[in-house]
């Protein structure tokens, strides 16, 4: 009997044993498996929003990666994330609406923190409320404007304008500069005058008159060659070559 009981016993040990194990390896593929998440919240339509606004309006993860569509009461939610740092939009043709960051994980509360980041850096600034059981609210901030408005006329933007800056700079500077000389001493003055001159050298301008001149010198015709000329009806031969005739009385 006691050699029975300890076959019996040693029989429902390795039962025991095998039971074990496969709890763990049912644990462990259970722990194994990736956790999910998901992030809902509503959105406020505008005053003057259209009749289609829930229709045309998405909200999109990482640039569409993970979309929501509002339902009728315009709420969304986006299901199956894994935990990561999302980049969270609302798109609508006619309303603009902030850009978010959402971190979804384990270690914050209700899964999810949201926070509005800063544009250059990305970093988060401010810390948006989510709520566990409704979600996050999302507010717009102003109509899309397609069109830059146009300027209207006014004195200062002539004032301001560089071209005209230009022009009253040096009489701005001729008007002030012979006040700032008349306190002046005059040997302060002089040595003034001689670094202006030692600085800004005078430029030898070309003398254009000699290089426009060219020496043009015609022969000279006597009287009788033209008098020949008139009778015989032909030009006289020193000026089959130039167009001037210089005539010698």
């Amino acid at each position: 009997q006691l050699c029975t009981l300890k076959i019996v016993m040693g029989f429902m040990g390795g039962w025991a044993v095998v039971c074990l194990l496969v709890a763990a390896g049912s644990v462990h593929v259970v722990g194994s498996e990736p956790v999910r998440f998901s992030f809902k919240g509503w959105i406020n339509a505008p005053k003057g929003a259209e009749k289609t606004f829930a229709r045309d309006t998405t909200v999109t993860l990482d640039g569409g990666a993970h979309v929501g569509f509002l339902s009728a009461d315009l709420k969304f939610e986006i299901q199956d994330l894994p935990s990561a740092a999302y980049t969270l939009q609302v798109n609508n043709p006619n309303w603009e609406y902030p850009v978010l960051r959402v971190d979804v994980s384990t270690k914050f509360t209700g899964d999810v923190r949201v926070t509005l980041p800063d544009i250059v850096t990305g970093q988060p600034v401010k810390r948006l409320q989510y709520d566990p059981t409704h979600g996050l609210q999302l507010q717009p901030i102003k109509p899309v404007d397609y069109f830059e408005k146009r300027e209207a006329w006014s004195v200062m933007s002539i004032l301001m304008n560089p071209m005209l800056l230009m022009m009253l700079f040096p009489l701005g500077m001729m008007y002030v500069m012979p006040k700032m000389m008349e306190g002046m001493d005059p040997e302060e003055k002089e040595n003034f005058l001689k670094q202006q001159q030692t600085m800004q050298p005078q430029a030898q301008m070309p003398d254009l008159a000699g290089w426009l001149y060219v020496p043009l010198t015609l022969p000279l015709i006597e009287p009788h060659d033209l008098h020949d000329s008139a009778a015989t009806g032909t030009m006289p031969r020193t000026c089959t070559n130039y167009c001037a005739v210089l005539v010698v009385p």
